[in-house]
């Protein structure tokens, strides 16, 4: 379908909650050639975040994600890391030049140890 063909795509500021983000994680897998996601300020929490990290796997050229004001705390960081580091390993070895670049989390409740967990697993978080 031409959906596809999508590169980018911003749903920011519809309050999507954790039952939206589920539905969205359900769609995104479709989304192959995807690089950009603004999923801002749509009050995700730990469902919504936990649900679009294992949709997140299957966008081999996703770049970047912005989840910044989605009232995240530590607990919803660790799937997410996982998801894209995986990602990122499976960019690498695929010699995908592209790769996974920048998580943009501001605005959340996230502690520093938390971020550095991220940056540990080579995340780029703004």
């Amino acid at each position: 379908t031409a959906l596809t063909n999508l590169q980018s795509i911003d749903i920011s500021n519809n309050w999507l909650g954790g039952k939206g983000a589920t539905a969205l994680s359900l769609g995104l897998t479709a989304l192959t050639n995807l690089q950009s996601i603004d999923i801002s300020n749509n009050r995700l929490k730990a469902d919504g975040a936990t649900a679009l990290a294992s949709a997140l796997t299957t966008l081999g050229k996703l770049q970047s994600i912005n989840m910044s004001r989605n009232e995240m705390e530590d607990p919803c960081l660790a799937p997410l890391v996982l998801a894209l580091a995986r990602l990122t390993r499976l960019g690498e070895s695929a010699g995908i030049s592209a790769a996974f670049q920048q998580l943009d989390l501001r605005g959340n409740r996230i502690s520093y140890a938390a971020l550095a967990q991220a940056r540990d697993a080579r995340i780029k978080i703004r």
